[in-house]
């Protein structure tokens, strides 16, 4: 696949123009979005992703295409497993409902920036380092065993060793203050507990994009489809967290759908790391021709299987449960220790007047 820079160009142009707009249509005037919007947004989005696939299968050919499909939609169960933990810490730091766009639109650029640095250092490493593949196969086969056994993890981003060290060096006040990051209060300046969400998202962006990029790297080598996938994975994933933020819950297997997903491409990256071989203790440096190549559309066909079976299976298991009443996190208040701050002194960050979305146990800790 032979991406002309002019290509790349354009491609960054338009995905900083879509993050554009979306803030100020939607983000710069604090509001919370009614489930209208959120869909109809959700819908183009995704309608866009779709569209941009066939594209590719179109102008590069349908393996191109096929990787592409396969990549986003492991990259969009991804980044549904994201909102449990954006759900945690929003939840956590009491982040009324009219600035929870902007801590998202925040968490995205955030993730995204992150992910494109990812994928930059992956392909260079790829291109030079086959063996490269070894390392990421065992490094996904170690991710599915942490999602598939790693428990439930409630921990809570306000008691974090870095949230507690940053609350005692600045001073913040109780108040979101119209969703700013700062504010002048008697002639001294403080952060807003805004900040120490936003920190925390950053880390757990972080940590996610650690994940997905050698998952989406197991799945095809070409570094356009890997970013154009992350990127539409992200885009909408603002509104999907208003539109079934309250139905997470019930997504009670998406960790063990993500595990069998990620060891699946942990084996097909092994299988052809050994059919590239060229470390020297395995088979003499020489590539084993025998191992067999999964090919791209079985492998969209079972991720796209994977995804669709977690979801009915979680859905038939909470099928009595009512919506709408997530089990709430238990904290020992929304700003964090006993001994912190007061307001004057610079406080920990406490709930504002605005009612937050109730919270569902997260798949991953974002520590």
């Amino acid at each position: 696949m032979n991406i002309s820079p002019l290509v790349w160009g354009i491609t960054l142009s338009v995905t900083v123009v879509f993050f554009v707009v979306e803030f100020f249509l939607h983000v710069r005037k604090a509001h919370e979005p009614t489930m209208g919007e959120a869909a109809r947004w959700s819908a183009f989005y995704i309608g866009l992703a779709l569209l941009f696939g066939v594209g590719i299968g179109f102008v590069s050919g349908w393996t191109y295409g096929g990787e592409y499909f396969a990549g986003y939609l492991t990259e969009k169960a991804l980044s549904v497993d994201n909102l449990f933990v954006f759900l945690l810490i929003i939840t956590s730091f009491g982040v009324p409902r009219k600035y929870q766009q902007k801590l998202l639109m925040i968490g995205i650029v955030i993730a995204l920036v992150l992910r494109g640095a990812f994928i930059a250092v992956g392909a260079v490493v790829i291109q030079n380092f086959s063996w490269i593949f070894y390392f990421m196969a065992l490094l996904l086969l170690y991710l599915a065993y942490r999602q598939a056994f790693g428990g439930d993890h409630d921990s809570n981003p306000t008691q974090s060793r870095a949230v507690k060290l940053i609350r005692r060096v600045l001073p913040f006040t109780d108040d979101y203050h119209d969703g700013q990051l700062s504010v002048k209060l008697d002639g001294r300046r403080y952060l807003t507990p805004m900040v120490l969400a936003i920190i925390a998202i950053g880390v757990v962006d972080l940590v996610f994009a650690v994940d997905s990029i050698p998952a989406i790297y197991g799945l095809t080598n070409e570094a356009y489809i890997v970013f154009t996938a992350n990127a539409f994975a992200l885009m909408g994933l603002r509104q999907l967290y208003f539109l079934v933020g309250g139905l997470l819950e019930r997504l009670v297997y998406l960790a063990q759908g993500l595990a069998v997903i990620l060891a699946f491409i942990g084996v097909k990256l092994a299988f052809h790391a050994l059919h590239v071989n060229e470390v020297p203790f395995i088979n003499g440096g020489e590539p084993l021709l025998w191992v067999p190549e999964i090919p791209i559309w079985f492998s969209l066909l079972f991720i796209g299987a994977t995804i669709a079976v977690a979801t009915v299976l979680s859905l038939r298991k909470t099928r009595g449960e009512r919506n709408g009443e997530p089990k709430s996190v238990e904290t020992d208040g929304p700003a964090g220790d006993d001994d912190s701050p007061t307001a004057g002194d610079g406080d920990s960050p406490t709930a504002g007047d605005d009612s937050t979305q109730p919270t569902a146990g997260s798949s991953r800790s974002p520590h």
